[in-house]
């Protein structure tokens, strides 16, 4: 892969890699991280002509890259700062922002590969396709993970906005590692 190719193929997924990314990471790290995965892949580009899907390879490398950080800083992702990027300024100090916050926490607590599915699915938008060449499972296992993910966060949902359910971290925790 020359230049060129790279300039148009490759670099125009740093943008859409970022907001996975920064929910991985946090937003401080995740501009380091980017420009980390585009370094790498431009030292293997020649590579990347075997690759049939660029997306899917760069994904999954940017997943890959943000569970070594995660492993290697010992890093608890902090959900407010994250969720603060990403809602709407209408939402900023509504019920609407509590209840992504709560939902964004949820997602958190979900052991791997859960945690990667949901969020490429629900908060990235991706088809069943583009997350199993990114985390090499089988459709059918994806949209297993995604029906199990969403039925366990819904729960925990419904139990804390209509029972005033307040958890501690333990409990949520004890929840999602069953």
């Amino acid at each position: 892969m020359n230049k060129r190719q790279f300039e148009r193929e490759v670099v125009p997924m740093a943008t859409k890699i970022y907001p996975f990314v920064a929910r991985m990471v946090g937003k401080l790290l995740a501009e380091d991280c980017i420009q980390e995965i585009m370094c790498k892949l431009w030292e293997n580009r020649r590579k990347l002509k075997k690759v049939d899907n660029i997306g899917g390879y760069v994904y999954r490398m940017a997943n890959n890259h943000c569970i070594n950080i995660i492993k290697r800083e010992d890093k608890t992702i902090n959900i407010d700062s994250v969720a603060e990027g990403f809602i709407p300024e209408t939402w900023q100090s509504s019920d609407k922002k509590e209840r992504y916050i709560f939902i964004l926490k949820h997602i958190d607590l979900l052991k791997e590969p859960n945690k990667t599915v949901i969020t490429l699915r629900d908060l990235d938008g991706l088809e069943f396709n583009e997350i199993s060449a990114i985390t090499g499972l089988t459709e059918i296992n994806i949209r297993a993970i995604v029906s199990r993910s969403r039925h366990k966060i819904r729960d925990a949902f419904n139990r804390a906005f209509t029972e005033n359910y307040n958890a501690t971290d333990k409990q949520l925790k004890e929840d999602y590692h069953e």
